[in-house]
């Protein structure tokens, strides 16, 4: 987090805290100027390298992210798919407050611009 934020000093003026990244330089931000208004918690969304705003939301807070993320790893060691983040049936299912992000695309709909 540290070496993001010296890295990125902009970041803290967006109320962007990366709380993890996937490897390979793509780095997950809560958005802690961002509010989920049913909830109270602050969306996590994926930011690709190669960008500078949220490429989409990905939970609706710290710990659906988590769930998601250590989830989504449990798949890739059993050489399955995962359905996170772009599946909306089964995301919802599972964080149905996702979908009161605004600001940020949801990623079924920024995976249908790509």
């Amino acid at each position: 987090m540290d070496w993001y934020l010296r890295e990125r000093p902009e970041w803290s003026k967006k109320g962007w805290m990366p709380i993890a990244d996937d490897g390979c330089g793509d780095v997950f931000i809560l958005a802690t100027s961002l509010l989920i208004p049913s909830t109270g918690t602050h969306p996590v969304f994926f930011l690709d390298q190669a960008e500078d705003a949220p490429t989409y939301v990905v939970a609706s807070g710290v710990w659906r992210f988590l769930f998601f993320f250590l989830e989504n790893e449990r798949f890739y060691q059993r050489k399955q798919l995962s359905y996170w983040p772009f599946d909306k049936e089964k995301v919802v299912a599972i964080d149905p407050k996702i979908v009161e992000c605004k600001g940020i695309p949801l990623p079924w709909e920024a995976n249908d611009q790509h």
